[in-house]
């Protein structure tokens, strides 16, 4: 599973959460492939950044990488006004390791 921009969803994607409006009603659930009328839909009437995405949606091993590697020095960039404290750095921990884990 990765998360991926509501901008960056493509066909064929298959989402690994349900997708919901804010009264809570769903617009997709879990394990739906998109389509482009579904990535509209989502674009047009819900709040979200991203999603998660179910399998990898890297297209080479590279990709998968670099991705990584962004988002690890994201994380880097984000957490180090609160270098040193002891709660802050287990939460920077557990994050590195989803990004990690989420490339496989």
């Amino acid at each position: 599973m990765i998360t991926v921009a509501v901008d960056k969803l493509e066909p064929g994607m298959v989402l690994a959460q349900d997708i919901k409006r804010s009264d809570g009603m769903l617009l997709a659930g879990t394990g739906k492939e998109l389509t482009a009328g579904v990535i509209q839909m989502i674009r047009r009437m819900v709040e979200l950044e991203s999603v998660a995405i179910d399998g990898n949606p890297f297209k080479t091993p590279e990709e998968a990488e670099e991705w990584k590697q962004k988002e690890l020095s994201r994380l880097v960039r984000r957490f180090s006004k609160v270098a040193g404290d002891e709660f802050m750095d287990k939460l920077k921990l557990m994050e590195a390791k989803r990004i990690v884990d989420s490339v496989g």
